[in-house]
């Protein structure tokens, strides 16, 4: 499987600009693993942090041994899931100033 590379700060701020970027979420952050998320909701703009169900990701990798077929580090993706909120905002606007000014440790 291909590493993962999601957007750059860059790139993400362009995608927030458009006028449809709400449509066009949720976008994943992160290099070489997936990170992040960005999300729209009812309340807003937010980056959460990917956990991962260590308890799913576990069975389905035992099913896959057990079938004979191959696990790797990457196939934990799928069982990732928007958790800890690392950044947020009511306003497009507001959080396009927060990504902005934010440590980046995404790419």
């Amino acid at each position: 499987m291909a590493p993962f590379r999601g957007p750059t700060r860059s790139e993400l701020l362009a995608l927030l600009r458009l006028s449809d970027a709400a449509a066009r979420l949720p976008v994943t952050l992160g290099l070489n693993a997936p990170q992040a998320s960005v999300v729209c909701d009812e309340r807003g703009f937010a980056i959460r942090a990917l956990e991962l169900d260590r308890t799913r990701a576990s069975a389905a990798a035992r099913e896959a041994l057990a079938q004979g077929k191959p696990w790797m580090p990457e196939n934990e993706f799928a069982f990732l899931a928007p958790g800890k909120v690392l950044l947020s905002s009511p306003t497009k606007e507001f959080f396009i100033a927060l990504v902005e000014k934010m440590r980046w440790t995404f790419s």
